[in-house]
């Protein structure tokens, strides 16, 4: 009698701060392996801010460690709140919100997955 593999579950991780990078790089470990639990379908972050006497815009560290991983769509709304962010965020059809370290407030929308949300 065969298995049938057990579907990976869906996650989105939102954060902004160094906080959360170890969580995020913990998930992308966890999203590597063959006989992993989870996808990552989206990283959300905040966007760009200036940052240094030029006022350059600088990303996240999160965005930073979503890019040398691959992992993403990384989304960086100016209000998650926003019907249109919660849409994009939607999109993937997550199943799990992962959140560290984060600057805004999460829509009942997204805490409301399937899996619910961690923070």
């Amino acid at each position: 009698m065969a298995l049938t593999p057990k579907r990976r579950t869906r996650v989105v991780f939102v954060g902004s701060g160094r906080f959360g990078v170890p969580g995020l790089a913990f998930l992308a470990a966890e999203a590597s392996r063959p006989d992993g639990s989870i996808d990552i379908v989206g990283v959300v972050t905040a966007p760009p801010r200036p940052a240094g006497r030029h006022r350059r815009p600088v990303a996240t560290p999160i965005a930073l460690l979503a890019e040398s991983l691959g992992v993403g769509p990384v989304l960086t709304p100016d209000r998650l709140r926003h019907p249109d962010a919660v849409a994009d965020v939607t999109a993937g059809a997550p199943d799990l919100l992962v959140v560290a370290d984060y600057g805004q407030i999460v829509p009942a929308a997204l805490l409301d997955l399937a899996n619910g949300a961690l923070n």
